[in-house]
């Protein structure tokens, strides 16, 4: 069975990155899922760029750093799974279902990692 998966992405002048990073994820093979990225009060054009992509969009009005970003998003996603991500990573088509398949098995109190 197929999870809804939050994708959650802290961005703080992800500029550079932000596009492919997007561009990346929207490309899943993956069908139930939504991405939340939270603005940490960037100043260059990453939010031009984020505001491009069907995604939740949700931002700070002054830095508050990584953590709360994340927080800030899971608090907002509608997933039953989060899955975090950084503004310079990109997910490669099967990712969100190798996380689905992983979390299945598992009890809603779980928690997995990885780099």
């Amino acid at each position: 069975m197929e999870k809804h998966i939050s994708v959650v992405i802290p961005n703080y002048n992800g500029e550079a990155t932000i596009g492919k990073c997007l561009d990346a994820a929207f490309a899943s093979n993956y069908k139930n899922f939504e991405i939340v990225v939270v603005d940490d009060c960037s100043d260059d054009r990453s939010v031009e760029i984020i505001k491009q992509y069907p995604c939740k969009f949700l931002s700070f009005d002054e830095r508050s750093g990584t953590s709360k970003a994340r927080n800030a998003g899971a608090i907002n996603c509608s997933g039953e799974i989060v899955f975090f991500i950084d503004s310079d990573c990109l997910l490669q088509k099967d990712t969100l279902s190798i996380v689905n398949k992983t979390m299945s098995g598992l009890t809603p109190d779980h928690i997995v990692g990885g780099t």
